[in-house]
């Protein structure tokens, strides 16, 4: 029987709405370790602590405040030392460049140095003054509580917005390097992602030395980096990485900050003693990539195995305003870039007249889709946006869709290997899908019946024909079979092979993984039980 460990986990959200670290959070619970996740407060949720009814506690850290208040300290320290240069090239000006002395200054300045002499000089003071309030202004300003500065409380920022004058001249200057090629924006992401890096130790790492941990575990690439200092100054705790996507190759991401994670992993690659990833390509590109990884754990994002069927269908149809006599094609999560949200928005006019489109989730993108569905659809008759649903209840509210949709663009590496959530929040609501052909959406909506494939370029008569092609019975046909799906793919399964790594880990060496680490091709894959073997989720 293992020792309970102490688990400390990274994760750069607020912890919310992120289902697989809260299942994993809550199976490691479970199983009797003593697991705090720490994340961010940010706008979803701005409690700083918190427990989960599996007793696995989150901390949230106020980053957003503490930077704000380092940012204009910064800014006011700056503005002081230019009120001084300032003050400093007056004296310079008056003194030594017009040979004047004190008295002659009483005396009559104008007189002396003339009008364009004046005019500079004060010019110049009223540069210093302005200087000496924009350092008073921010000071001030750096000076309330980081309480004030959490999301969703008022507060008014310094008239100069220099972050907004130096974001103007970059996107200038991003335009410029595009067409000659040289990703100027890029090189200076990577430099602000090195700052942010420093600004995450200095964050984290008091609260890792509070808690001491026999494991650090770590969600996602940009939290490695400090789970591997930490564990470079204690030898003896376990460092785990948990990628939840080919993060290097994430869409959003230019080709110096692709290059600067490529370079970041492969350093810290040899520090990890186990290594979890969410399905079998993303494994097997990251061990071709880093063969000094140990041998991947596949944990999917698969869902909790439900013990009975929905109760109600009416929960999103009731919210959306939607008929008995219509259906619904779902899109539910985060809104961002190149998912092909806005392909589905403009498609959608194209459907046949009783489907409604309804869009719930949340994201920086949310203003640009409801343009989008208000120019295509001015009447809101064909597309309607809802709020998230609590990750308790989603199943109850995605039941009352006839289609699941995940619509993403063929942009990058990590798009064509994706097997997100609602590969399996669709099915265990009896939602069948409709996916982009990428590998492995394809291999589980075609080899379990769950669903259907867009084509790969979306668009209105696309997305008709693919609907159209779905009549009652195949409809029917599929939702029996997602509730197959459901039984026999949930969380229950990955949760065993989760905890069998952290039972392995804790009963071997330090670094044990690193003795076992195999040729790029060997990827750890435990065998799918049959649904009688299936673990209990």
């Amino acid at each position: 029987m293992q020792s309970p460990s102490r688990v400390v986990a990274l994760v750069l959200n607020s912890v919310t709405r992120d289902s697989r670290v809260c299942k994993e959070a809550d199976g490691l619970a479970g199983d009797g370790h003593e697991v705090t996740v720490i994340g961010l407060v940010d706008k979803t949720d701005s409690r700083v602590n918190d427990v989960r009814d599996s007793g696995a506690r989150i901390r949230r850290i106020e980053l957003s405040g503490w930077m704000v208040q380092r940012r204009y300290r910064r800014h006011a320290n700056v503005s002081l030392l230019v009120t001084a240069g300032l003050v400093a090239g007056l004296f310079v000006i008056v003194f030594f460049s017009f040979g004047l002395s004190l008295d002659a200054i009483v005396g009559g300045v104008i007189d002396r140095i003339g009008v364009s002499g004046a005019i500079l000089s004060v010019m110049i003071g009223a540069l210093a003054i302005w200087s000496a309030r924009r350092s008073i202004r921010y000071r001030s300003f750096a000076r309330k509580k980081a309480s004030a500065l959490r999301p969703g409380t008022p507060h008014s920022e310094p008239v100069f917005d220099r972050d907004h004058v130096i974001g103007s001249v970059m996107r200038f200057l991003s335009g410029a390097a595009a067409r000659g090629r040289f990703e100027v924006s890029g090189v200076l992401r990577v430099l602000k992602r090195i700052r942010a890096n420093d600004l995450y130790l200095s964050r984290f790492l008091p609260e890792l030395a509070r808690l001491a941990p026999d494991v650090v575990h770590c969600h996602d690439l940009p939290t490695l980096p400090v789970g591997a200092e930490w564990c470079r100054r204690h030898s003896s705790v376990k460092l785990v990485f948990d990628s939840h996507e080919l993060y290097e190759e994430v869409a959003s991401l230019s080709s110096p900050e692709r290059w600067y994670w490529r370079r970041k992993l492969r350093r810290l690659s040899g520090n990890v003693d186990a290594f979890i990833t969410v399905n079998e390509s993303i494994a097997a590109e990251h061990a071709r990539r880093y063969p000094a990884l140990p041998r991947a754990v596949v944990v999917r994002n698969a869902a909790v195995r439900p013990s009975s069927d929905p109760e109600s269908r009416g929960l999103l149809r009731a919210a959306a305003k939607v008929r008995d006599d219509q259906r619904v094609l779902l899109y539910q999560g985060g809104y961002a870039r190149h998912r092909g949200l806005e392909a589905l928005l403009f498609a959608s006019v194209e459907l046949p007249p009783e489907w409604v489109v309804v869009m719930m989730g949340w994201g920086a993108h949310e203003a640009r889709l409801r343009t989008i569905a208000l120019d295509v659809d001015p009447l809101g008759d064909r597309i309607r946006f809802l709020p998230p649903a609590a990750p308790e209840v989603l199943r109850d509210w995605t039941a009352g869709a006839d289609l699941g949709v995940i619509p993403y663009e063929n942009t990058c590496l990590n798009h064509w290997f994706c097997s997100p959530n609602k590969l399996w929040e669709y099915p265990v609501a009896g939602v069948p899908i409709l996916a982009s052909p990428f590998p492995e959406l394809r291999r589980e909506i075609e080899g379990a019946g769950i669903g259907c494939l867009l084509p790969e370029v979306l668009d209105g008569p696309g997305l008709r024909r693919v609907v159209d092609s779905i009549d009652d019975e195949a409809l029917m046909r599929m939702r029996a079979a997602c509730r197959e799906y459901a039984r026999r793919d949930h969380w229950g399964v990955y949760l065993e092979r989760l905890l069998g790594l952290y039972r392995r880990l804790d009963s071997a060496p330090n670094r044990v993984c690193k003795a076992e680490v195999k040729p790029a091709a060997a990827v750890m894959m435990d065998p799918m039980p049959s649904p009688a073997e299936g673990g209990a989720g």
